[in-house]
């Protein structure tokens, strides 16, 4: 599965990888990279890593989708007089300035 490191973090020991399919990003996922004899994994250790963390089953359902045909028969069950939820409005408390104070003299 195609993949790219979007962040490495030495402080947290992690990688974050982004999982990609036709530049559609399946998943983004952040990795403890384990440490042998004292140092990170490297070369083809962190690929394995990061191929066997690879989302197959996600992988499949996009490529299940961009395959599937008919949706247009699902579609046409929506209840069209049906509205989708209205946000809540939250109502705004106006902020007052704080006063300007003036100090002319230092006193130390």
């Amino acid at each position: 599965m195609e993949y790219k490191i979007i962040n490495a973090s030495p402080s947290e020991g992690t990688i974050t990888v982004s999982y990609l399919y036709k530049d559609f990003n399946v998943i983004t996922l952040t990795i403890d990279v384990p440490i042998v004899d004292g140092k990170y994994i490297t070369g083809q250790a962190l690929e394995d890593l990061i191929q066997s963390r690879a989302p197959l089953e996600l992988l499949q359902r996009r490529i299940d989708i961009e395959n599937a045909a008919n949706f247009v028969e699902i579609e046409s069950k929506v209840d069209k007089d049906i509205l989708p939820p209205t946000p809540e409005v939250v109502p705004t408390v106006p902020v007052t300035p704080m006063p300007t104070i003036v100090v002319d003299k230092i006193v130390v």
